[in-house]
């Protein structure tokens, strides 16, 4: 499940349920309408471990906590923080 945060104050994000190891930017970024969850900055979007592949996979559109609305992403690759859960091929 997707999760939006801005880079600045709220991330990366810690949640119980999912471990969010990346995030890719969302299309349009930094011009985009997404803002984090938390605050009115710009917002990127987090992805956990299952959402990763099928990133790499080709899929762009993800959805959040809530049915509220759905998220583009760019093609630009995730980015992940201190190379996080050991991931081989981090920043693709």
């Amino acid at each position: 499940m997707a999760l939006c945060r801005c880079l600045e104050k709220h991330s990366p994000p810690n949640r119980r349920k999912h471990d969010y190891i990346c995030y890719v930017k969302p299309l349009g970024f930094s011009q985009s309408a997404v803002v984090c969850g938390r605050c009115e900055d710009r917002g990127v979007v987090w992805l956990d471990g299952d959402e990763v592949n099928p990133y790499r996979k080709g899929q762009r559109i993800f959805s959040g906590p809530n049915a509220f609305a759905k998220i583009k992403v760019d093609d630009n690759g995730v980015i992940i923080l201190n190379n996080q859960q050991g991931d081989k091929d981090a920043n693709t």
